[in-house]
């Protein structure tokens, strides 16, 4: 079973999120639900759950605030997550983070569409590496940091294969 845990606080959005993943992914078990992030955050310390899929905009903050606080609190790694959102604004983040346990929903969405957004997410195995890109689009989404879009001249080397950090990043987010 895939442990999941919801964060809605729209009550027919978070109805139909439920509908749909008993519709479409029986193999997730709803482990919990919540409308902001102090009661996810209470919530998911319970439930222990290895997918969340979260709103971007909920009660007492963004998302990003609730991911924060689980990295904080040691939570975010091994989990798998899928961001549902009303805004059109996130292909950058879903082509750079392809290979990343995160998949993005636009609203509304169909019981097709969380099927594969699970799929995906499921399919990426949980890793160091896909932690850390986790923390990265983190740090993107909530403006903390930018990626570079042109290579700097002489970028230095960060490893001993001679790759730089700017192919690095490229190799890593496409």
């Amino acid at each position: 079973m895939l442990k999941t845990f919801i964060v809605e606080d729209n009550a027919l959005e978070l109805a139909n999120v439920q509908k749909f993943l008993a519709q479409k992914c029986p193999q997730a078990e709803i482990v919990g639900t919540a409308g902001g992030v102090a009661e996810a955050i209470e919530g998911i310390s319970m439930g222990r759950p290895d997918l969340l899929i979260t709103d971007i905009q909920i009660i007492g903050g963004r998302c990003y605030d609730l991911l924060d606080r689980l990295d904080e609190a040691g939570q975010l790694a091994g989990l798998r997550i899928i961001f549902m959102t009303l805004f059109q604004d996130f292909d950058q983040f879903r082509d750079r983070f392809a290979h990343a346990p995160v998949a993005f929903l636009e609203k509304p969405f169909t019981a097709s569409d969380i099927k594969r957004a699970v799929e995906k997410v499921v399919r990426i195995p949980l890793t160091s590496q896909s932690h850390e890109q986790v923390l990265r689009l983190l740090k993107l989404l909530s403006g903390e940091s930018a990626l570079p879009t042109v290579p700097p001249e002489n970028p230095p080397i960060a490893s001993r294969s001679g790759e730089s950090w700017w192919e690095k990043l490229r190799r890593l987010f496409g």
